[in-house]
């Protein structure tokens, strides 16, 4: 046996490691996994409401283990690589960013899991049904939710922030549906003494929407900080 071969038999396999780019593109595939399931979540929260859907409401309750999944993964994998490897400033800054999208997309699914438990109160009479007007209010705070999401999944795929951007300003648009969504709520409530549980139901149903599209906005904000290096510390005063 030559020297050449003998060495082999004792030289241990070192694998290569991932690069940080590799690892990077691992934490926003899991972060645009996350938003596909919000935006199946939302719609199927939505579906519950609008058909009287309990059994639908149910597995959005269920499949939130699924997104909490993806954040705990990401937020281990990211720690194990911060912990274990010398990461450039910019690839940290980046993936500590990432690590607060993932949290955030799992607030904005806790906030969808209780959308989906309301809808199922609502519909436990079915003899005090909101007015169809009413319905219509949510689930134009739902269908705006939606583009939001979409956005974001566009803007973090493509590693543009323009639709973050564009997120902001859709936001400080559609803001006039909600004010105006519980103001006929409330309105409803007022003559329907009988109904006004279920316009309170509604109204909170409303708000957690609200305040998935808040959520939405923080990202955002995260990810033109990540792309533009613009730090935007109230992004929707700064596009009212």
């Amino acid at each position: 046996m030559n020297d050449i071969n003998r060495m082999s038999l004792h030289t241990t396999h070192i694998p290569m490691l991932p690069t940080t780019d590799s690892h990077l593109a691992h934490f926003r595939g899991l972060i645009l996994e996350m938003t596909d399931l919000l935006i199946y979540q939302l719609e199927q929260s939505l579906h519950a409401l609008n058909f009287c859907d309990g059994e639908l409401a149910l597995k959005v309750i269920a499949r939130d283990r699924k997104i909490d999944g993806l954040q705990l993964r990401l937020d281990h994998d990211a720690t194990n690589l911060m912990t274990s490897t010398t990461i450039s400033e910019p690839d940290l800054r980046a993936i500590v960013t990432l690590i607060k999208i993932a949290i955030a997309l799992e607030k904005v699914g806790n906030e969808l899991v209780e959308s989906a438990r309301l809808a199922l109160s609502i519909h436990k009479n079915r003899s005090a049904m909101p007015p169809q007007h009413l319905l219509t209010y949510v689930n134009k705070v739902g269908n705006g939710l939606k583009v939001m999401l979409d956005k974001l999944s566009i803007a973090l795929e493509n590693q543009d922030a323009r639709q973050a951007h564009n997120l902001l300003r859709h936001y400080a648009e559609a803001e006039h549906d909600i004010q105006t969504g519980l103001e006929q709520h409330v309105a409803w409530a007022s003559s329907n003494y009988t109904a006004i549980t279920q316009a309170l139901l509604l109204s909170d149903m409303m708000k957690l929407l609200a305040s998935c599209r808040t959520h939405a906005c923080a990202i955002a904000a995260l990810l033109i900080l990540m792309f533009d290096g613009i730090d935007i510390r109230n992004p929707v005063a700064a596009h009212h």
